[in-house]
């Protein structure tokens, strides 16, 4: 939104200060239309609380004097939603009715839940993205010091109005991040996005037959994006490119070297390039076409289905180098050891680091288990990359994503007529994809019993029958699993096989939550204040001793991934070099640890680097070091044994 970052925020802080002492707007500080909304919501309390939702009997009839709006609106606000980086998945895009009511919304994590059921007008809340909207009747980009509460100043985005052949307007389409990001669509995005609703809704019959990534207007909506988009059928075909990336791939005049083809041809694996790892660093892959390789990085990669329930997926990426007639090189994410980008100094993290590097030095099968967001991705991939595979495919395959229907042709591949509408030609196998390389089979739990059967007989004669053919290929995948689930209890209730469990776990490496990391959490919480203060060009920034206090005894129940975006989030608010308590969520704040259930598991991994610290602050002395740590002396001997200590 290029308004919103060339607007002088201190000029219109001042007239916002001015206006609500006074009533009166100072000339030539603020937009007209801004003045205008300020005027009109000038009965509203600019510390007041939030808007009450209006009551269920009233939304359940909003939803239905719009369901059409919102039928057609939700595949486009998925795309709309999808073009954003992995750095701004707190956007949000949301649907609004012709009065201002929340109908629906498309994020990865909205930043305000209950946005839902309430009513967005001048009245309600006072100059707000969709209130001033639907006010004006026109297309707006507002943020910060322009919205009229305290409590939404670090709201920005674009927001326009949809309307019917007689111009009445319809409802409110909008683009918007709460925590201080100014997102980079452009306007003109979001008001090609409700051109493109507008055609939908007034041509209903013909809409619903046709895809919707073919309408005209979608690819006016792609190409105000300035990165190089590609959308991609279930099939693995390429359907369509935006201008950005046919001037990237110097192809101007006409979409034939692209549309049509398989993305698999011109050598992007889809698993292998979506990003899911801890470290927001991009996912590199090469794009061949006639006489000419470019290497590549994915920013964002999502699917969305249409009304026909067909699953399309937008590839929007980087080109970073170009190789003409030579074979790619991919750019390797870190130099030396890989296992460098798993942050932490604590002999668990040690210990867990000694186990990942001999497991990457033999073939043999991994299971890798753990809560959410303990960076079982992030392991798996190390694990490739330290090990003679590195060259080769790293897939990765989210068993509980995929249908259980699907999963079977997504493993083992197809024959040409094997399903009605399947590819010409067929189709490969992820396993077949990732020969010679590595396959991760994540949220292996989630897999159904009839394919566990098929996984097994692939672990036990590594050979993969394509569905629809006889023949069986040889293929060399080193396979490692991830779960966050208990995969022996699932065993114990008939949820997955016990002969499929064992092959899997021949090396178990299992993840501890960050509560049982408690040397770790400063340590990588200071890793991700220097990272987005970087990313966000903001001055170098530190945490607080009291926020550091705060940081360690919280128990972190969503782990590293919880850790991150609360860091992101206290660097983006922050007015100075500082992290304060403030800028934490209260239930960091508020939480209160108890010291009598401390986990054995965190007893166990401390216990070894807790005696060797005594031992070396007391120069060997047994006897001293046992009264420190508070054991016995002979206890003390036996530990040291047990640890190797000497």
């Amino acid at each position: 939104m290029e308004l919103l970052k060339k607007n002088n925020w201190h000029r219109i802080s001042e007239a916002y200060h001015k206006f609500i002492t006074s009533g009166i707007v100072p000339p030539n500080l603020v937009r007209p239309e801004i003045s205008n909304s300020w005027q009109r919501s000038r009965s509203v309390n600019p510390w007041g609380p939030k808007p009450r939702n209006i009551n269920n009997d009233e939304y359940n009839q909003v939803l239905e004097d719009n369901a059409e709006l919102i039928e057609f609106a939700r595949p486009i606000m998925q795309y709309m939603y999808a073009t954003n980086t992995k750095y701004f998945q707190d956007t949000i895009v949301h649907l609004s009715d012709q009065s201002g009511v929340v109908m629906d919304s498309c994020t990865w994590k909205s930043p305000f839940p209950t946005i839902l059921k309430k009513r967005i007008t001048e009245a309600t809340t006072g100059t707000t993205l969709t209130a001033a909207v639907l006010a004006e009747k026109a297309p707006l980009e507002l943020g910060g010091q322009e919205v009229y509460r305290v409590t939404c100043k670090t709201s920005y985005g674009g927001a326009a109005p949809i309307k019917d052949n007689a111009n009445n307007i319809l409802g409110i389409l909008a683009l918007s991040n709460s925590f201080g990001k100014i997102p980079d669509q452009p306007l003109s995005f979001v008001i090609a996005a409700t051109q493109l609703l507008e055609n939908l809704l007034q041509n209903k019959v013909v809409a619903r037959k046709k895809m919707l990534e073919s309408n005209k207007y979608f690819t006016q909506m792609i190409n105000q994006i300035a990165a190089p988009i590609l959308i991609i059928d279930n099939e693995g075909q390429i359907i369509n490119a935006n201008a950005s990336c046919r001037n990237f791939l110097a192809i101007e005049q006409n979409k034939s070297n692209l549309i049509g083809k398989s993305c698999y041809d011109l050598g992007i694996t889809l698993n292998e390039v979506i990003s899911n790892s801890l470290v927001n660093e991009p996912n590199y892959f090469t794009l061949k076409i006639p006489q000419m390789t470019y290497i590549c990085a994915a920013q964002s990669s999502k699917t969305v289905r249409w009304l026909n329930q067909k699953q399309h997926t937008m590839l929007m990426f980087n080109v970073i180098d170009t190789t003409k007639d030579r074979p790619p090189i991919v750019p390797v994410e870190w130099s030396g050891n890989p296992f460098a980008k798993i942050i932490g100094n604590s002999f668990i993290k040690k210990n867990l680091i000694d186990i990942a590097t001999r497991a990457s030095q033999i073939p043999a099968n991994v299971l890798i288990d753990g809560e959410s967001g303990t960076g079982k991705e992030l392991f798996a991939k190390a694990i490739h990359d330290a090990s003679n595979r590195a060259a080769k495919p790293f897939i990765a395959i989210n068993c509980g994503a995929i249908q259980s229907s699907l999963l079977e042709s997504e493993l083992f591949g197809y024959a040409e007529g094997t399903f009605t509408g399947g590819k010409k030609g067929g189709r490969i196998g992820k396993l077949e994809l990732a020969d010679g390389g590595t396959l991760l089979l994540d949220e292996i739990g989630e897999m159904p019993l009839d394919m566990q059967v098929s996984l097994l007989r692939f672990i036990q004669d590594r050979t993969v029958i394509r569905l629809g053919e006889h023949a069986p290929k040889k293929v060399d995948v080193r396979i490692i699993a991830a779960t966050n689930r208990d995969l022996k209890k699932c065993v114990a209730d008939n949820l997955f096989r016990d002969d499929l469990y064992y092959r899997l776990k021949v090396i178990h490496i299992t993840l501890p939550p960050l509560r049982d990391r408690k040397d770790d959490i400063l340590v990588i919480a200071n890793h991700y204040v220097n990272y987005f203060s970087t990313l966000f060009c903001l001055q170098k920034m530190s945490l607080t001793q009291e926020t550091s206090n705060l940081l360690y005894q919280y128990n972190w129940p969503g782990n590293i991934r919880e850790l991150s975006n609360i860091i992101e989030n206290a660097v983006i608010f922050s007015r100075s070099d500082k992290i304060t308590p403030d800028l934490l969520p209260v239930e960091i704040l508020e939480f209160r640890p108890n010291l009598e259930k401390i986990d054995k598991m965190t007893l166990i991994y401390n216990e070894k680097e807790l005696i060797a610290k005594a031992l070396s602050k007391h120069q060997g002395n047994v006897s001293h070091a046992a009264k420190e740590v508070g054991i016995s002396r002979n206890t003390m001997y036996q530990k040291m044994y047990k640890y190797g200590l000497k």
